[in-house]
């Protein structure tokens, strides 16, 4: 019979004779190489099943050889970077350390124990990753985690989540008395409101912090140091939302607000090492194991990229600055919006909070699991936000896709994007995985659309069918000029001769987005019917909606008249061949209207007239 209690206790018993496993000792004989055979005592690299001891440096007046060279090293024992070390568990003794380097990941199967005096540094990037599934936190003493931000300037908030317990979120290196938030779905206002934060910070419950001063040396410029018992196991997080389920309705600002605008939750990685948001949205948005699901599938992280401005005034309150939601970057699995060099891969750095979206059929006070199984010792801890670097696929490559990202470019050249996905596992429906809201306060706003709800990302069914088409919406605040273009592709949209096109139905024309960006001039409002996203073309046959509409179109020299020989006509626009807005009646109520022409509005025109039962007739027309 086998036993497998504690390290260094562990054996086996047959016929009476008792073989006890002894741990690993580290001996740093040769060097500070943790993959090096001679540093170990038993000779050999430390594997997943092995119990390691990093040993208390000898008394000064009783040193071995061994004990002189890992004393003149201060007892550190670093790991290589970009490497894996592995163990079933580690212990820490008094006065030694273990750092783990920037890129590396240490891999324990269970518990890390740091004695009183003993020392953990995990650098920025690297991860402390622990396997097993544990339902507590079996850790003891101490770690240093360092989180390096860049580019973070006096104005600029970081989205923080502590990786260790009992840390004050003020330790985190603030410049002053620099205000400090959480989120609140529930106070102030019935789509929630930010509230000022101190003390312990609660585990994976989400921080936002304005600016980073100058650490204390030895720590690194533009670092975070979380010091506390690293967070372990499973994890459950509450979430909450309001109990507003009507229409949209005005916000304090400029923006629409939803039944979805109080279910917003600010939450965090609690680990010491990166997440896997595919893993995490699995968990908690599929209903896995029987779970109720309680997120809507896609994840937020806030990259800051736009400075405050008072003219860019949220729903949420009337502040003198505010800064963008555009500059959330939205990710589910069907990737990240923004993509191209902005692409986001999926894996959730240490020290990272996020918002997410309560589902609104669950009560609030639910919650969201973490747990050891979103921890994969795969998974680099290198992108955080803001963070820039060098960013690398390292999640979701597994799956089918092909991908395009769209940017609607206003007059001063600001994007907004959106992805519409076919890939593996998405049907044409809304899918809770692979469809993600749309969240965006610009004054600009551009997305698809799967009936009337408006998303950022949209997963689309395979095979791929050439004849397909997406439905995209835009809302404008102020009239001009704009440019609709491709941002990025993959998969087989990579094929040139793959057709890319624009349909304008305001002006009836089908553009190449491969040969140039679509230009198009637009008053201000919301636009859900005008364009739509193809990949052929090919003019249709007429459709059951325009051959069956029973309306008629007629140009004549001084008027246009449009008749309908069934319900009566409800609504009726005219267009330039730029997309100009010339005419808008509204809720004519009668099965005949002449449109009276001024001069400046002859020449090509485009007319769209709308029967109260949804049908509709769009005419181009010459005078």
């Amino acid at each position: 019979v086998t036993y497998s209690p504690a390290c260094g206790t562990s054996f086996t018993r047959t016929n009476d004779v008792v073989i006890k496993v002894g741990d690993k000792i580290w001996n740093g004989s040769v060097n500070t190489n943790w993959f090096l055979a001679d540093n170990w005592t038993p000779s050999g690299v430390p594997i997943d099943s092995d119990c390691i001891v990093i040993p208390e440096p000898a008394a000064s007046n009783n040193r071995s050889p061994i004990a002189d060279y890992f004393t003149a090293i201060n007892g550190t024992i670093p790991i290589p970077p970009s490497i894996t070390a592995t163990a079933k568990n580690l212990r820490i003794r008094n006065n030694s350390a273990l750092v783990i380097k920037s890129g590396t990941i240490l891999e324990l199967a269970d518990d890390l124990i740091v004695e009183p005096n003993g020392d953990v540094l995990i650098e920025s990037t690297a991860s402390l990753v622990q396997s097993n599934v544990v339902t507590t936190n079996g850790n003891v003493g101490s770690v240093r985690m360092q989180r390096t931000v860049s580019s973070v300037g006096s104005q600029d908030y970081v989205y923080w989540s502590s990786p260790v317990e009992d840390f004050d979120v003020r330790n985190i290196n603030l410049a002053g008395s620099e205000p400090i938030y959480t989120w609140s779905p529930t106070t102030s206002n019935i789509f929630g409101t930010w509230l000022p934060a101190s003390g312990t910070m609660a585990i994976g419950t989400g921080y936002i912090v304005r600016g980073l001063a100058t650490p204390p040396s030895p720590i690194p410029a533009s670092t975070a140091q979380f010091t506390g018992r690293p967070n372990n196991g499973i994890i459950n997080v509450p979430i909450y939302r309001g109990n507003y389920t009507g229409a949209p309705y005005t916000g304090a600002g400029n923006t629409n607000a939803t039944n979805l605008d109080d279910n917003w939750n600010l939450i965090g990685n609690p680990y010491p090492s990166a997440i896997s948001a595919n893993e995490f949205l699995i968990r908690n948005a599929s209903g896995l194991s029987g779970d109720t699901p309680s997120l809507e599938g896609t994840v937020y992280l806030w990259r800051h990229l736009q400075a405050p401005t008072s003219t860019a005034d949220p729903f949420y309150q009337n502040y003198s600055g505010n800064y963008f939601a555009d500059d959330y970057i939205a990710y589910n699995l069907s990737g990240s919006n923004p993509g191209g060099a902005q692409e986001f891969y999926g894996n959730i750095g240490a020290g990272q909070s996020f918002f997410v979206l309560m589902d609104d059929a669950v009560p609030s006070g639910s919650t969201v699991r973490f747990d050891n199984a979103m921890r994969l010792g795969s998974i680099p801890n290198d992108q955080f936000y803001r963070y820039s670097g060098s960013n690398e696929p390292q999640a979701n490559t597994t799956l089918e896709r092909h991908r395009i990202w769209l940017d609607l470019m206003s007059p001063s050249d600001m994007a907004t994007s959106t992805l519409v996905a076919y890939i593996e596992g998405a049907t044409d429906d809304k899918d809770r995985l692979y469809d993600g809201h749309e969240l965006s306060d610009s004054p600009s706003r551009f997305y698809s659309l799967i009936g009337d709800e408006e998303l950022s990302i949209q997963g689309r069914s395979l095979p791929f069918n050439q004849d397909d088409s997406v439905p995209l919406g835009i809302i404008i605040n102020t009239a001009g000029s704009y440019d609709i273009a491709i941002n990025a592709l993959d998969g087989l949209f990579e094929d040139p001769s793959q057709g890319i096109f624009l349909e304008d139905t305001y002006t009836a024309i089908i553009h190449d987005l491969r040969i140039a960006p679509y230009t198009f001039s637009t008053e201000s409002g919301t636009f859900n019917n005008r364009f739509i996203l193809r990949y052929n073309n090919q003019v249709l046959g007429t459709s059951d909606e325009t051959t069956n509409s029973g309306l008629n179109i007629m140009a004549y020299k001084d008027f246009i008249k449009v008749t309908s020989n069934e319900s009566p006509i409800d609504t009726i626009q005219v267009y330039d061949v730029l997309g100009r807005l010339l005419a808008d009646y509204k809720d004519i109520n009668s099965t005949e209207f002449k449109l009276q022409l001024s001069n400046q509005s002859k020449g090509a025109l485009i007319v769209k007239a709308s029967r109260y039962d949804g049908h509709y007739l769009i005419k181009k027309v010459i005078q």
